[in-house]
C-alpha cells in the first residue's frame, strides 16, 4: 500500500455513498481520471450538495491527494446541472488552470449509478461484471473525498453527513457523530408531523425500511426519511418475497416497460427484468421453502447479475409489480463468475428518449409535494449521549476492539483495528466518553461526567 491508502485504513475511511468498500484499496491502484460523485441521484437528499458548496477546498484537497497516488491526470466533480448554487461555489474556487474540472450533469436517475456517471462523464461504458479501472476512471463520492483530505490531516471519520427529510417539521442536513440513534436525528429535525410513522433509510429508491428507531448512524448512512404507515411507498417495501413472485405470476404481461427503460440496458448491458420476471412465473416454487433451482432454468436468468437494483423499473412497471426486488433474489442465488468475455456494450439509440427525469421519479413515488424543498443546514455538533459503534462499517472484516468496557475515550480515540493483512478499516469514538459495552458486533460509548 501506498502511504495515502495506510492513512485512510488508519482513519476509517470507507465508500460514504454506497456500500463502504474501504478507501484504502481504491486509491492503492492507478486510474487515468478520478471522477468526485455528487449526481445525488435519490430523491430528497442533498447532504453532498451542503459539502460540495461550503467545503469546496477540502473536496479538491481530497481529489489533489487521490490523484497523487494514483497518478490521475484529471479529476471530475459530476454534480446535476439544475444544482446552479453548487456548480457556482465550486466552479469559483477552482483554479483555471486546474487538472480538476466541474461537469455538469443531465437531472436524470439513476445519475448517481457508477456505471451512468463514467458514461455521463468520459462517454465510456464500462463492460458488464467490470471494474471502473477498465476504462481508466476512479469514482468516488464527494464525502467520501472530504474524509480523505481531514485523514491527511489526522482526522479519523467520526462525523456523518446525514440529510434528515419526509414528514418532519424542520428537513435539514445535520453533521452526526458516527453511531448517532435515529431516533435522535429524527429529534433534532423536530420530531414526525405524522403518526404513526416510518423510517425509511438511505433513498426511496434503494432505501430500506427501519423495524428499529435506535438504529445507529453508520458511516454509509446517507439520508433518514419520516412517512407515514401507509405511504404507498412503505406498504410496497413490505411485500414479501412469496407475495411478490405470487403476484408476479398472475399480473406480469412481459410488457418489457421494465426492461426498455433500464439504466444499465440502456448502455448495452445484457440486463432485461422482464426476461426474469419471466422465470420467476415459470420456475419459482410457490412457497420458496426450498430455493429455486436456477441451474434448470432459462439462460436469460444469469442477466439478474448485472443489474444493479435501482429500482426505475418497479416505477415504470404498469402492473406496480417489483422485477428489481425479483432480480436482486435470483441475483443472490447464482454463483459468482466474471462478466461476459468479450463483450462490447454499445449504448441504444433510444436512451436519450427513455432516460427517467427525476421530477417523474417524485411524481410516481407520491412525494412531488417536497420536490422543490431545501432543507436547512445544521453542521453544529448536536449533543448525542451515546452511540452505538458497528465493528463492521462496510464491506470487508469487522474491526478488532483495543479497548475494554470502561475505559474512558476521547472523540477520535482509536477503538478497534481492521486484522492484519485483511480487509477492512478501523473504528474510532465519535464522542468522548466512557465505553459502557462491547460485543462481537458493536462498541457502545455513553457520556459521562466531565467528558461532555
Amino acid at each position: 500500500m501506498n502511504e495515502l491508502a495506510n492513512t485512510l485504513r488508519w482513519a476509517g475511511v470507507v465508500g460514504a455513498g454506497g456500500a463502504g468498500f474501504p478507501t484504502y484499496v481504491k486509491v492503492s491502484g492507478k486510474a487515468e481520471c478520478l471522477i468526485a460523485n455528487g449526481a445525488e441521484c435519490e430523491p430528497m437528499i442533498g447532504k453532498d450538495q451542503v459539502i460540495m458548496t461550503n467545503h469546496s477546498a477540502l473536496l479538491v484537497e481530497g481529489m489533489r491527494l487521490v490523484m497523487a497516488a494514483t497518478g490521475a491526470n484529471k479529476g471530475i466533480i459530476g454534480v446535476k446541472h439544475k444544482n446552479t448554487a453548487t456548480v457556482q461555489a465550486l466552479q469559483k474556487f477552482i483554479a483555471a488552470n486546474s487538472p480538476v474540472a466541474v461537469q455538469p450533469l443531465p437531472d436524470i436517475y439513476p445519475a448517481g449509478d457508477e456505471v451512468v456517471l463514467i458514461y455521463e462523464v468520459l462517454r465510456k461504458v464500462v463492460a458488464p461484471g467490470a471494474l471502473p479501472g477498465t476504462v481508466g476512471a476512479l469514482v468516488n463520492n464527494v464525502e467520501t473525498l472530504l474524509n480523505i483530505a481531514l485523514a491527511v490531516q489526522g482526522i479519523p471519520v467520526v462525523d456523518k453527513y446525514v440529510t434528515v427529510s419526509g414528514w418532519v417539521k424542520r428537513p435539514a442536513t445535520f453533521k452526526l457523530p458516527v453511531g448517532t440513534p435515529i431516533s435522535r436525528a429524527v429529534e433534532l429535525a423536530g420530531g414526525a408531523t405524522t403518526a404513526p410513522y416510518a423510517i425509511l433509510l438511505n433513498g426511496f429508491m434503494m432505501g430500506t425500511l427501519l423495524s428499529d428507531e435506535e438504529w445507529p448512524v453508520t458511516k454509509t448512512t446517507s439520508a433518514i426519511f419520516v412517512l407515514p404507515v401507509d405511504h404507498p411507498v412503505v406498504r410496497h417495501r413490505q411485500k414479501t418475497m412469496a407475495h411478490i413472485l405470487k403476484v408476479a405470476r398472475s399480473a406480469c404481461t412481459s410488457c418489457a416497460h421494465c426492461s426498455e427503460t433500464c439504466p444499465r440496458r440502456l448502455l448495452g448491458h445484457p440486463v432485461r427484468p422482464h426476461l426474469v420476471m419471466r422465470a420467476a412465473s415459470y420456475y419459482f416454487p410457490g412457497d420458496l421453502t426450498v430455493p429455486p433451482a436456477v441451474e434448470k432454468m432459462p439462460d436469460t436468468v444469469e442477466e439478474a447479475r448485472y443489474c444493479v437494483e435501482c429500482g426505475l423499473c418497479e416505477i415504470v412497471c404498469p402492473m406496480g409489480l417489483s422485477p428489481r426486488t425479483i432480480n436482486g433474489y435470483v441475483k443472490k442465488l447464482l454463483p459468482k463468475k466474471p462478466g461476459p468475455a468479450n463483450y462490447v456494450p454499445t449504448p441504444l439509440s433510444t436512451r436519450p428518449g427513455l432516460l427517467m427525469p427525476t421530477s417523474r421519479v417524485y411524481q410516481k413515488l407520491g412525494i412531488s409535494e417536497f420536490a422543490a424543498c431545501q432543507p436547512a443546514v445544521d453542521e453544529k455538533a448536536p449533543p448525542v449521549n451515546k452511540v452505538r459503534l458497528f465493528l463492521k462499517q462496510g464491506i470487508g472484516m469487522p474491526a478488532v476492539p483495543v479497548v475494554k468496557a470502561g475505559q474512558e475515550v476521547k472523540k477520535g480515540e482509536l477503538l478497534a483495528e481492521p486484522p492484519n493483512d485483511q480487509l477492512g478499516v478501523a473504528l474510532h469514538s465519535s464522542i468522548n466518553g466512557r465505553i459502557s459495552q462491547i460485543t462481537t458486533e458493536e462498541i457502545v460509548v455513553e457520556e459521562s461526567r466531565g467528558t461532555a
